[in-house]
């Protein structure tokens, strides 16, 4: 549990170099094919990405809500 849990903070850490380095060169930043609910919008949104992507239009809008 323990080695997924460290994994789990690389992974973090690694999409936060991401979109600060997309940031500082002024480019909008999103991921594709990365998970499709709640949770993810939530870390995605906390992270700074600029979109979101989804097949699940109207429940994203009203999470944006």
């Amino acid at each position: 549990m323990e080695r997924c849990r460290r994994a789990g903070q690389s992974i973090r850490k690694n999409l936060r170099s991401c979109c600060k380095k997309a940031h500082e060169t002024g480019k909008p930043i999103r991921f594709w094919g990365a998970p499709d609910n709640a949770h993810a919008w939530n870390f995605f949104k906390k992270l700074g990405v600029d979109y979101i992507n989804t097949d699940h239009i109207e429940e994203l809008a009203g999470f944006l809500q």
